[in-house]
């Protein structure tokens, strides 16, 4: 009889975040480093400390320390935390502007409204707002409402350890009214945090189980950066060859950066690597090794893809592989992405001991399933930090009740480190050709072959390019100008700027991370002597951040009934369909919005949208559509099959409306409204952008587009023939 076999678990942690730094001014644009240090990394660190028998990894990204450590060592500072610190009473409208827009970047629902004086401010402000309404929103603010929201976005961003701090706990009690006195004890108190970082990992890696991992330098697209042609199966040819970036000494030099780096700082030397997003290739696995690297990890869709040596048993990617490398052997293990997306996505819906106990059998279940010869390993690999918002409790309890577990082996899981495994039972079979792709359906897509991706990456081949040549030109250089110019390219060699350009993931700051990587290239050749590209002096984004899908190409005469009658209705029409907001480590929920499709004929404008959830008719939601050119009009329409017509307001207002107009809608299958162009004011030339929300009563819960307008020119009379000759 065969004996039965330990069944383990590796949890990894992946803490990154790219740099924020502006290489123009020297401070920092975007606060996520200071904020996350107080909720994520504190809250994980500590309670890996409460448990210092759970073998697990924490992967570090060199990038990230380094922001924390020049935060505590120079008096650098980022925007936010600049205009919390000043006197309410003397914050420029502008800076009262910056307040309300981004000092609710939060959780709403976990971080805002459990809070009441901060839901109130929300629900004062409106719960979406456009950079028309700012001024008007303004006046409803005093100078007390500042003050509490200069707190209270501090506040929000404190995790379950950090709320157990007497001065944090008293400012909680409190709510509202604060000094100060307390606004700056709280931002002190951010700065000891900050600080307690790094002890805390120096202390997991030195004194626990726990295993210090890390990322490439500036997490970089190692593959894409060692060759760009490593895209070839997802990319064009043409778009490579305009591209061509090859620089693999640049690979190797954000992995030797990193390891040297880490070493130094918390006197333990990391023996394995997450590749930044799971990205691997057959080219880049020497450099791993060349590093005296013992393991690294991807996702398990690049395992079934690869070619790995027949041994007459199932290929799993519950064991790790090796491959082989001169003399040597890379081993690399394959996250499971069922389980890992479970904790960021799903988890957080349920109590935390119910969903630690159905993480745990889904564990052992997975295992039983890919049974082989050999002891099987589940390696679970998420974000450190972007899931907890998104738990009412930040995740302590289910932390809690998952570490405890595994502290004891109650489930029968055991935990363990990458290394930890191989010092135990060693990789196993061999992979003859690694596939080239990342964690994310293993491929490159999120990162290059789109207009604006592609863009960034002619810039950064170029801006190389002119390095290359003038130090094989100028072999005099000096060493420290030629250390202050690499650091600038491979910082703009980051993933983050890629991942944001172009399409399927937006933000709010999506000019700002396109400002921060030009920045970088610009003070390239500004260190070189060199006059700087005309292009890079512009943005590399559109102003009109949510561009149709599909653009009308002639008039359109749907009938309004709520169904889709014929194809031939719409087909005319634009399009919109919903893009993913924020990170997809983040991401809640799919948009309840499936598309937006708009059209005209003559007088009228049509609107139709189609929902992601049939349940969402008749469940008591109203569908909501804000003009905000050529005028503030807002028009309402119940999700429900028995509505006879929308509610239209002018000017716009949240409140109930002032009149109302019975006009062509109905609401079955999909939602259809149509509304003459006369009622809207405007005219054949006219600009017209609206957005769409879903809204529970008073609240909205969800807009499309998610930041930013549906925007086309009103129809002339002779609009059928411009579009012919487009």
């Amino acid at each position: 009889m065969t004996a039965k076999k330990d069944i383990y678990l590796s949890l990894m942690w992946h803490m990154h975040q790219p740099l924020y730094k502006s290489a123009a001014t020297g401070d920092y644009i975007l606060p996520w480093v200071r904020l996350h240090a107080t909720k994520g990394y504190l809250d994980i660190a500590s309670k890996m400390l409460e448990f210092p028998e759970v073998g697990q990894t924490i992967n570090i990204v060199p990038s990230l320390v380094f922001q924390i450590r020049d935060y505590l060592s120079s008096d650098v500072t980022d925007r936010f935390k600049a205009v919390t610190a000043m006197p309410a009473e003397e914050l420029s409208p502008d800076e009262r502007k910056f307040i309300l827009k981004y000092f609710f970047s939060i959780n709403w629902d976990n971080c805002i409204r459990p809070i009441p004086r901060y839901w109130s401010l929300l629900r004062k402000r409106g719960m979406s707002i456009d950079h028309t309404e700012i001024d008007i929103v303004l006046g409803r603010f005093s100078t007390d409402d500042f003050r509490d929201l200069q707190v209270l976005f501090n506040l929000a961003w404190l995790g379950f350890t950090a709320r157990k701090e007497p001065l944090v706990q008293d400012l909680i009690e409190k709510g509202h009214g604060f000094t100060d006195e307390e606004k700056a004890s709280l931002l002190r108190y951010q700065d000891e945090c900050l600080a307690r970082l790094i002890d805390l990992w120096s202390k997991l890696g030195a004194d626990t189980a726990a295993e210090i991992s890390t990322s490439p330098f500036y997490h970089p697209i190692l593959p894409l950066v060692s060759n760009s042609n490593n895209a070839d199966k997802q990319v064009p040819g043409e778009v490579l060859r305009k591209i061509n970036f090859n620089y693999p000494e640049d690979a190797s030099a954000q992995v030797r950066r990193a390891i040297s780096f880490m070493s130094s700082l918390l006197g333990i030397r990391p023996q394995g690597m997450w590749p930044s997003e799971g990205s691997v290739s057959n080219d880049i696995i020497e450099i791993f090794h060349k590093e005296g690297l013992r393991w690294i990890a991807t996702d398990k869709e690049i395992l079934m893809q690869s070619k790995v040596a027949d041994c007459g048993q199932p290929v799993v990617h519950t064991e790790p592989y090796r491959i082989p490398v001169g003399d040597g052997e890379v081993a690399i293990f394959f996250r499971d992405t069922h389980l890992s997306d479970a904790i960021g996505f799903e988890y957080h819906k349920r109590c935390g001991a119910d969903a630690a106990e159905e993480f745990l059998a889904s564990i052992k279940k997975l295992a039983e399933a890919n049974a082989t010869d050999r002891s099987p390993i589940v390696s679970v690999i998420l974000d450190g930090e972007n899931p907890w918002e998104y738990y009412s409790d930040g995740g302590e309890a289910f932390l809690t009740a998952l570490f405890d577990d595994l502290s004891r082996s109650k489930s029968g899981v055991r935990p363990t480190t990458f290394s930890g495994y191989l010092d135990n039972h060693g990789a196993g079979r061999t992979i003859e050709s690694l596939y080239a792709g990342s964690w994310i359906r293993h491929n490159f897509l999120i990162w290059i072959g789109d207009g604006e991706k592609d863009r960034a990456w002619k810039f950064l081949s170029q801006a190389r390019k002119i390095i290359k040549e003038y130090f094989e030109r100028n072999p005099e250089a000096s060493a420290d100008l030629k250390a202050e110019v690499f650091e600038h390219i491979y910082a703009a060699e980051g993933s983050d700027w890629f991942w944001w350009y172009g399409e399927p993931f937006h933000t709010k700051f999506d000019s700002v991370f396109d400002l921060l990587f030009r920045q970088h290239l610009i003070k390239v050749y500004e260190l070189l002597g060199k006059g700087v590209p005309g292009e890079l002096k512009q943005p590399n984004t559109s102003e009109a951040r949510f561009i149709a899908d599909r653009e009308p190409v002639d008039v359109v005469s749907p009938i309004i009934d709520g169904k889709i009658t014929s194809y031939f209705e719409w087909v005319a029409s634009g399009m919109y369909l919903p893009k993913i907001s924020g990170t997809v480590m983040a991401r809640d929920r799919e948009p309840l919005f499936k598309a937006v499709y708009w059209g005209f004929d003559g007088k009228n404008l049509f609107i139709r949208l189609d929902l992601s959830e049939k349940s969402t008719i008749g469940s008591g939601l109203t569908l909501v559509i804000r003009f905000y050119h050529p005028g503030h009009i807002f028009i309402s329409l119940p999700l429900d099959e028995s509505c006879e017509g929308y509610c239209f307001n002018k000017p716009a207002s949240e409140q109930p409306s002032e009149y109302r107009r019975m006009k062509p809608a109905a609401v079955a299958d999909i939602a259809e409204i149509g509304i003459p162009f006369e009622d809207l004011g405007a005219e054949g030339g006219d600009h017209v952008s609206f957005a769409v929300y879903l809204a529970k009563g008073a609240d909205y819960i969800e807009r499309c587009p998610f930041d930013g307008t549906i925007n086309f020119t009103a129809p002339g009379t002779d609009y059928r023939t411009q579009m012919w000759k487009v």
